[in-house]
């Protein structure tokens, strides 16, 4: 994996460290159906790429498809996580996961090469784009 340079200063180690918290907070809400907590890392409309197509997602759908999740995330492993930031209040955090996902008592592993753009407001970080692919070896 590429790593670009960053710059070492005191206000880029703690943010850095700051979105990698922020990022597994999100996994965890998920993981734990903590709708406030998601809807609190979140900002609307979100833009999310995965399997599904590229989706443009106002709150109330947010709300909805959080509530009606037919699986569950039964456990969540992030490595390889980089951080970068290509402008001032602007994040992007990439990652490999690694997820292991129930439903209808069926369980699967699914492993993806992620990313999260997370911009700052004035009531902190929020993820304003979410994006993941799969793996091609570890598809179940």
């Amino acid at each position: 994996m590429h790593h670009g340079t960053r710059m070492q200063s005191p206000i880029f180690e703690t943010n850095h460290g700051e979105l990698i918290s922020l990022e597994k907070q999100y996994w965890a809400a998920l993981q734990h159906g903590d709708l406030p907590s998601a809807l609190h890392l979140t900002a609307f409309p979100c833009v999310v790429t995965d399997a599904h197509g590229v989706r443009i997602i106002d709150q109330r759908t947010y709300e909805k498809n959080f509530r009606d999740m037919s699986f569950t995330i039964d456990h969540v492993a992030l490595s390889e996580i980089d951080v970068q930031f290509p402008a001032k209040d602007v994040a992007i955090v990439s990652y490999l996961i690694a997820q292991e996902i129930s439903a209808d008592g069926d369980h699967q592993q699914h492993r993806c090469a992620s990313a999260s753009t997370w911009v700052r407001h004035q009531t902190g970080w929020k993820c304003v784009q979410h994006a993941e692919v799969p793996l091609r070896d570890t598809i179940h």
